[in-house]
């Protein structure tokens, strides 16, 4: 159907679902793919399954997945508003050369999610601050010599439903952004995973969360945004786009683990999870003991991924690489 803001297809052995961002997240995104997963087993696998099919978990009501948890948690407090600071200065911004028709590169890794856990912990630190760590230096490593002065800032996707207890399907997350300048700091990898768990520890605490969510709201609840035509606040927005896009490199996202009824383990391999991207970008998430690493870009350029996964590689991570190219 044509009306519809995701499809559902498959190739081989592969089921894919595409989602329009302005429906869910990524956590119900995933949350919609178990589902479709847990009918598609139950009625494949009916004769082998038999009195073995497990019951599906809803993790929540209806009503529950359907609240508004943006709205239900905004609070009224003229304080965050002197709390905020804006970074003005722009980020460094990754260029190549774009692939034919708009296209997107896709590469996957996939890895043992113990291994990296483990490699993760020689740096005393979690496997997403490592891993953003990482890509910090892939990137710098990618960097020309001449743009070393420019700060290289992620965006990290934060789910805000285990801050604030909420069960929508609705979009409802924040982002972190986390900055790291070359030039001023030391370009060791350990060097940036002690930056980034600073950053990481400071920029998620209660009080930042909720000032995030205040100033996404407030911006709803403007009474002059609400009365501005629809085609001026568009030509706004595109602006606003922009000027965000200048201070921010690229980002990483990791959905975290995924979890299936245990009777469907030998039906399914991985999970994987990507999207589009103006620069290159990364997503990753684990089913059982296999991480999903995805790399997407406009770009032919792959020295990034390259640096990335050849350091795992380096390090004792079996890689196993796949690509759309």
């Amino acid at each position: 159907m044509r009306n519809l803001l995701f499809r559902v297809f498959y190739y081989d052995k592969r089921i894919n679902l595409e989602v329009f961002h302005a429906l869910t997240d990524g956590a119900g995104c995933i949350w919609f793919m178990e589902s479709l997963i847990y009918y598609y087993m139950t009625i494949k696998y009916e004769d082998k399954l038999s009195k073995d099919i497990p019951k599906i978990n809803y993790r929540a009501s209806i009503s529950q997945k359907m609240d508004d948890s943006f709205e239900r948690n905004f609070h009224k407090d003229l304080a965050y508003r002197k709390e905020f600071k804006n970074e003005h200065r722009n980020a460094y911004r990754i260029k190549g050369s774009r692939l034919q028709e708009n296209r997107m590169k896709l590469i996957e890794g996939t890895m043992s999610a113990k291994k990296i856990l483990e490699l993760s912990h020689k740096y005393n630190t979690t496997l997403t601050i490592f891993l953003t760590s990482l890509f910090l230096y892939s990137i710098y490593k990618d960097m020309p010599s001449e743009k070393t002065s420019q700060p290289i800032v992620l965006s990290v996707p934060i789910n805000l439903r285990q801050y604030y207890e909420s069960y929508t399907a609705r979009n409802f997350f924040s982002t972190l952004n986390v900055s790291y300048d070359f030039e001023k700091s030391g370009n060791e990898l350990e060097d940036i995973v002690e930056s980034v768990n600073e950053s990481f520890k400071s920029g998620l605490t209660k009080e930042k969360l909720d000032l995030h969510l205040y100033r996404l709201m407030s911006l709803e609840k403007n009474p002059f945004a609400r009365i501005i035509p629809l085609p001026i606040k568009d030509f706004a927005l595109k602006i606003a786009d922009h000027i965000n896009d200048r201070r921010i490199t690229t980002s990483i996202s990791n959905i975290g683990q995924i979890k299936m009824p245990p009777e469907f383990s030998e039906y399914i391999k991985k999970f994987t999870l990507c999207v589009s991207a103006r620069s290159p970008k990364i997503t990753l998430c684990s089913y059982k003991d296999n991480l999903v690493i995805s790399f997407t870009s406009p770009y032919e350029d792959t020295d990034i991924q390259r640096i990335f996964f050849q350091y795992l590689a380096n390090n004792g991570i079996d890689v196993e690489i796949t690509s759309n190219s």
